[in-house]
């Protein structure tokens, strides 16, 4: 599994919420202004089902794009 998120806009703390099937990681991450920042995790091939999603704690709108693949 291979995630990428990036960030147009100042950096905030985000917080990435990929739902496994029955569990759950959560990352916690530093965005810096035009970063690329990528997450390597490796599961059982039997976890196939992956939800990706994105929240913010600021107020501010950020601009991301969250790729994610098995």
């Amino acid at each position: 599994m291979e995630c990428i998120g990036f960030s147009k806009n100042y950096p905030w703390f985000l917080h990435l919420n990929f739902s496994i099937t029955s569990f759950q990681i959560l990352i916690q991450i530093s965005m810096k202004i035009n970063y690329i920042i990528f997450i390597e995790s490796f599961v059982n091939e039997t976890f196939r089902t992956l939800a990706c999603s994105i929240v913010s704690n600021s107020n501010m709108f950020l601009y991301l794009t969250l790729n994610c693949a098995i």
